[in-house]
């Protein structure tokens, strides 16, 4: 059935060779150029975010430190959330260019811009250099790319040896290039090593989802599984990503194998584990992880349901279909995974670009753009609300009785925008807005490619000037006002403890263990621990656990939200 509704999105068909141009490596220095831009100038601006972006900085500092590169470890205590390689990838950073959050990001910033010109080089042959160079710079400029591709969390080199393993066994099997197809292998192994198993379920559901829809025989089937050399190239994967789980579940004497596979994967799998949300989290939070191309991808989905017979006949017909597979595994495996975090989908937006860079090329070659005007002017009244809506619905200033009413509701966003630092969430909006109107614009007066052009110029721009002002923004709302008092804690340099939450920032701005206490017979534990003074630090939300103190603490300093005190 989905190869019966594909055809509208692939009723083109130019031969690889004629869509190829001599500028392709220029384009390629291009899309270099871009990602370098978006990911490396400001990358260490701000310091460490608790919670995730802390664990992993401060993880691989305190392996150097301790100089075992084996075993995770966290605030110097074992630590078998996650394997190995991210932390190894960071420690290399650390090694190369010293302790800092620019070196503790860089490994993501990496993966992400090598990602980007990926998608560009592989489907080059297969959709066309335009479509090519349009679906590197979607990807790298949504929203959920240019966060995660900023902070030292494991996502970012996962979608890049996920993708590359797609790509690679796709081409070993349905493109018959068998010298790649080992390649693929070991970018499989790289993502176990980086997440565990379920990078197996991400590769292989892709490839045998594409697989089932496209062999009718069972004869064919089995060719093609054939093909897949399974034995030869798992058993190049294991060789590759086993030593480190074998020699890690010895020297941790099996508590990383309980911990790790049953405990992390198998909890996550049955919703034991914290972030469960229902099966719809993600059908929501993907239209604003790949704002504002979703609003443009559903052009392409109303061109999908067009009906129309489907041949598997070129190159570009095939890859699309294939990126359908791809996008829409990742989304209905996770969907039906209780357990559910922003970033567990990042690997289906390189097939999510790729389909909407193909969309986009196919409209500007058949010059019939009536799908994308309608979704543009969704876009502009969308943007045109953001501007309205954004800093009171943030911050919280606007309510039901506000909202109907004029002059409450200006109060609210004057307050929202000034008062509340919301300046530069503002600035972007008011850019995004004006972006897609000139957008709509230009689509109107049938000037679709100057459209085009326009609109990923103007994303591009948008999020190198406005998305660092962002992250400064939630920086100074979310974390500044607890380093500050992690800062004046180092100066101070008395044993330092955190109430009910461990903050791994504390730990990477200290350089030493941070107790958490959570229950009185934490707290006596920690009392009890050398030296006359000990300082605590409570975020003001648990301020009540200070009544457990048999005297009354001497408060230091408060600040965003956490109070720095000193027990005697």
């Amino acid at each position: 059935m989905l190869q019966d509704l594909t055809l509208p999105l692939l009723s083109n068909d130019y031969s690889a060779s004629t869509r190829l141009t001599k500028h392709k490596h220029f384009y390629a220095l291009l899309i270099l150029f871009v990602a370098v831009l978006l990911f490396l100038p400001t990358l260490g601006a701000v310091g460490i975010f608790d919670s995730s972006d802390g664990y992993y900085s401060e993880g691989a500092r305190e392996m150097i430190e301790r100089g075992d590169l084996l075993t995770p470890i966290l605030n110097y205590a074992n630590y078998f959330e996650k394997p190995i390689l991210n932390y190894w990838l960071i420690a290399a950073c650390y090694k190369m260019f010293g302790v800092s959050t620019f070196a503790a990001r860089l490994p993501a910033a990496i993966s992400t811009v090598i990602l980007g010109l990926l998608i560009y080089y592989r489907s080059l042959s297969a959709v066309g250099c335009r479509a090519a160079v349009m679906s590197a710079l979607i990807f790298l400029t949504s929203p959920i790319v240019l966060i995660v591709g900023r902070f030292s969390l494991t996502d970012m080199p996962l979608c890049l040896f996920v993708s590359a393993a797609i790509f690679l066994i796709f081409d070993g099997v349905f493109q018959s290039k068998s010298k790649v197809l080992y390649y693929g292998y070991i970018a499989v192994a790289l993502a176990v090593l980086t997440k565990g198993p379920v990078a197996l379920l991400l590769i292989f559901g892709a490839l045998f989802s594409f697989l089932l829809l496209t062999t009718r025989s069972g004869d064919k089937l089995w060719k093609r599984i054939r093909r897949f050399r399974l034995v030869s190239g798992l058993f190049l994967a294991a060789l590759i990503s086993l030593p480190w789980y074998v020699a890690v579940h010895i020297a941790t004497a099996g508590q990383f194998t309980n911990t790790f596979f049953i405990g992390q994967n198998m909890g996550r799998a049955l919703g034991k584990v914290n972030h469960t949300a229902p099966w719809f989290y993600y059908l929501i939070l993907f239209w604003g992880s790949f704002f504002p191309w979703s609003i443009l991808l559903f052009s392409a989905c109303v061109r999908v349901i067009k009906l129309g017979k489907f041949r598997l006949n070129t190159p570009r017909r095939q890859f699309v279909l294939f990126c359908v597979c791809w996008a829409s595994f990742v989304f209905v495996f996770y969907s039906f995974v209780p357990t559910k975090l922003p970033t567990y989908i990042l690997p289906m937006y390189p097939a999510c670009a790729l389909l909407l860079g193909t969309f986009i090329d196919d409209v500007l070659k058949q010059k019939r753009d009536n799908e994308l005007k309608i979704s543009a002017v969704v876009l502009s009244l969308i943007s045109v609300l953001l501007v309205v809506c954004l800093p009171p619905f943030v911050t919280g200033a606007i309510s039901l009785k506000t909202l109907f009413s004029a002059k409450d509701f200006v109060a609210s966003k004057m307050s929202a925008i000034f008062t509340g630092s919301y300046f530069s969430l503002e600035l972007w909006a008011v850019a995004l807005a004006v972006a897609a109107l000139v957008f709509t614009g230009l689509l109107f007066l049938r000037l679709s490619k100057q459209a085009v052009q326009f609109f990923l110029g103007a994303m591009i721009a948008i999020s190198v000037c406005f998305l660092p002002l962002v992250i400064h923004h939630f920086y100074d709302l979310r974390q500044a006002g607890f380093a500050r008092l992690v800062r004046l804690a180092k100066v101070i340099d008395k044993p330092v403890a955190t109430i009910e939450a461990f903050q791994p920032s504390a730990c990477f701005e200290l350089h030493k263990h941070v107790a958490v206490i959570k229950t009185p017979a934490d707290l006596s534990d920690y009392l009890q621990s050398p030296g006359n003074e000990h300082l605590i630090l409570v975020p003001d939300n648990r301020i009540s656990s200070l009544l457990w103190l048999k005297s009354a603490p001497k408060v230091i300093c408060s600040n965003g939200g956490w109070t720095l005190v000193d027990v005697r």
